[in-house]
């Protein structure tokens, strides 16, 4: 439970002692509340999703960069004036990031992700505004986060947000109606295909306060102008109805989410 402090602590001391030494931290905990307007949703409900979407991963952040710290040189090695304007930290440029490579030229050695929405995905997005709010959240937290940390000294974490898209899971496809899912033929993905483009970036990535996507604007944009016959009527994933385009020996959910191994039915 990532919105309890004390799951999270024993999580990363967990994570710590069976793989060793963790360079990339993923904060994929994500929920979406009913997919109704927000007067309509339970005050219960609400809480809960804005504390998992965001407070838990403040709480993960703050988890992966103790256990960091601790891993070889991951002690803090220099520390930093304010001086430098916010958006001087892009992991390439800017004065704040030029003192930090002049004080200590190791680069960040360990990586923490958080899995926001930028501001073209978000106004993508079909999602609630609970959904969105928090996860643009997450894109502020990615930002002042790799800001706390240069001027802490703290240059052996990096911290990025990770847009993945539209992927074909639960979360996507609950609720979703047949016309977001004809638009999803154009603009969605399966998990696998998904990870193949982000696991490369994931693992050559480099500096902090990057941006990782699978899918940019002017793909998306590209992917719906070229997709309208998908779009109107139906397409690789879903029919014009809605419903799931079944595959091979494939097997599914009845959202049309497909199952990827046994325990996910």
């Amino acid at each position: 439970d990532v919105t309890d402090h004390n799951d999270v602590d024993r999580f990363g001391d967990y994570a710590a002692s069976t793989v060793g030494v963790i360079h990339h931290w993923l904060n994929n905990a994500g929920m979406v509340s009913s997919r109704e307007p927000l007067m309509s949703i339970e005050p219960a409900e609400v809480v809960q999703v804005c504390n998992t979407n965001l407070t838990g991963a403040i709480l993960c952040c703050r988890k992966a960069i103790l256990v960091m710290q601790r891993q070889p040189l991951g002690a803090a090695s220099a520390s930093f004036s304010d001086h430098a304007h916010d958006n001087d930290l892009t992991g390439r440029t800017g004065a704040l990031w030029a003192d930090s490579e002049r004080v200590s030229k190791k680069p960040q050695r360990y990586h923490v992700y958080n899995f926001g929405f930028s501001q073209w995905g978000a106004a993508f997005s079909k999602s609630t505004c609970t959904h969105k709010a928090t996860k643009r959240g997450l894109s502020q937290l990615t930002q002042s986060l790799s800001q706390e940390l240069v001027e802490a000294g703290t240059d052996c974490v990096g911290v990025h947000q990770l847009s993945p898209g539209m992927v074909l899971t639960d979360l996507l496809l609950t609720g979703a109606s047949p016309v977001a899912r004809r638009f999803f033929n154009v603009l969605a993905e399966e998990p696998e295909v998904v990870a193949a483009d982000l696991v490369p970036k994931i693992r050559a990535v480099s500096g902090t306060n990057s941006a990782i996507e699978f899918l940019t604007l002017p793909d998306a944009l590209r992917r719906v102008v070229t997709g309208v016959p998908q779009i109107v009527g139906g397409g690789r994933f879903f029919d014009k109805d809605g419903q799931r385009v079944v595959s091979e020996g494939a097997r599914y959910k009845d959202n049309g989410t497909r199952l990827l191994y046994d325990e996910m039915g």
